[in-house]
């Protein structure tokens, strides 16, 4: 994972066996540093580290409740594709779980994907009805 991150200019991202308030990671502008909880399993790390990343690109400096909401949905059409989702649903009949093991996200990843389909008609077209 690390060769993914190796090249952000400027972005120190590191690990720690403690964060504040239960986080598995935390951006912080001022410093422009990543930290992820060490102690996350390869999966939460990847879906951590492309949110704190997202917080990074779009300048995020707090956390409130839009920012946060903003880049969970980021987070989530960055890591699942709308037709591959759609297939996953049907073949596992809309089970979280198992959706988020095959396209290797956490759950939490796939009801914000879930949640911003339901906003967003558009995207679901005809995708949902084959």
């Amino acid at each position: 994972m690390r060769a993914a991150y190796s090249n952000v200019s400027g972005l120190t991202i590191a690990t720690s066996r403690h964060l504040p308030n239960g986080w598995c990671g935390v951006y912080c502008k001022a410093t422009k540093t990543i930290l992820l909880d060490e102690r996350l399993t390869y999966t939460a790390k990847r879906c951590t580290l492309t949110h704190e990343l997202i917080h990074w690109m779009r300048g995020d400096d707090n956390c409130d409740e839009e920012s946060e909401r903003r880049t969970r949905e980021l987070t989530a059409l960055t890591l699942i594709g709308v037709e591959e989702y759609a297939q996953l649903e049907e073949q596992y009949s809309g089970n979280i779980w198992r959706i988020a093991d095959e396209l290797d996200v956490i759950p939490s990843i796939v009801r914000d994907f879930c949640t911003h389909c339901a906003n967003h008609p558009e995207m679901r077209c005809d995708v949902w009805s084959r």
